[in-house]
């Protein structure tokens, strides 16, 4: 289900916009770049999952240009910088729920949402113009795995614990772990997606962010990004099964979905 808390997809800018949200890019170019660059770093993503890829970096490059939703213009790059760079975190995901933090234009969330359906996918960001784009996208490629919130982490109360939570480059190890502790489950896992040197960001927990967590690094993005950019860099954080939960934050309640 999605939930688009506060979202109206129907409305639009201005004309300008309009006009550009009108023009879509190439779905079987950008589908064969897709294909081309999975055979190239041997990833196992079925024809049909490859098919929604395409789908959703058409339309990341065509609300792009109305919205600006990420520095990255270009399609193809959108491919290598984002597509393959969320991938990095595939064959990380612990259970079944996911939380994706600060997750812009539904990265990773949406990517891996897409490849792994059987996984339920929150995507989390305060940014409306991101979250209404995201909303839109899983409605239009049919994910039925997928929620949309549009809210800051420390405000997020949802109904149950997440078995995941990751976030690409948009909090501190820190923050994320601070953020993250009452939402996830026992047990389960934080990821933060960083560059090739985290070293420094871990360094900075402090004893009690620490408690209860096995932590290690992941250098995850060197074989599937095959030299575009430095690697991505997994900080793993475990909570295992049998360690007690952080309380859930007060006053969760379960909200109706909308999809407005």
């Amino acid at each position: 289900m999605i939930r688009t808390s506060k979202l109206d997809l129907r409305r639009t800018t201005d004309a300008q916009s309009a006009k550009e949200l009108a023009a879509p890019a190439d779905i079987p170019a950008i589908e064969s770049r897709l294909d081309s660059a999975f055979d190239r770093s041997n990833l196992p993503i079925a024809a049909t999952h490859r098919r929604a890829l395409a789908e959703y970096v058409a339309l990341l490059a065509q609300w792009n240009r109305a919205y600006n939703l990420t520095a990255v213009r270009d399609p193809f790059a959108m491919i290598d910088r984002h597509v393959l760079d969320s991938l990095t975190a595939l064959d990380f995901l612990a259970g079944s729920r996911l939380l994706d933090v600060g997750t812009g234009a539904g990265l990773p969330g949406l990517v891996l949402a897409i490849v792994r359906p059987d996984v339920c996918c929150t995507l989390l960001d305060p940014v409306r113009k991101k979250t209404r784009f995201c909303a839109h996208a899983a409605m239009t490629l049919g994910l039925g795995n997928v929620e949309v919130a549009s809210e800051r982490l420390d405000r997020h109360r949802p109904p149950h614990r997440y078995s995941t939570v990751i976030s690409r480059a948009t909090l501190s190890v820190a923050a994320l772990v601070a953020g993250a502790r009452p939402l996830l489950d026992a047990p389960g896992r934080i990821i933060a997606m960083k560059g090739p040197r985290p070293e420094a960001e871990i360094d900075a927990l402090e004893p009690g962010d620490r408690e209860g967590l096995e932590i290690r690094v992941e250098p995850a993005g060197a074989g599937i990004k095959a030299g575009v950019g430095p690697p991505t860099t997994l900080v793993v954080l475990d909570r295992p099964d049998g360690v007690d939960g952080v309380p859930m934050r007060e006053n969760v309640t379960i909200r109706p979905h909308s999809t407005r």
